[in-house]
């Protein structure tokens, strides 16, 4: 899955799995320039 950002046209692949690894959902939060606090909504 490729999501596409209205803002700025940033776009981040998602795989299309029912678990990710850690370290892959890790990166997909890096490449969305989110730190893992803002991504979890804390």
């Amino acid at each position: 899955m490729i999501l596409k950002r209205e803002s700025d046209g940033k776009r981040v692949a998602i795989p299309s799995h029912d678990e990710l690894p850690k370290g892959t959902l890790r990166a997909i939060i890096r490449q969305c320039d989110l730190t893992v606090e803002e991504f979890i909504g804390v």
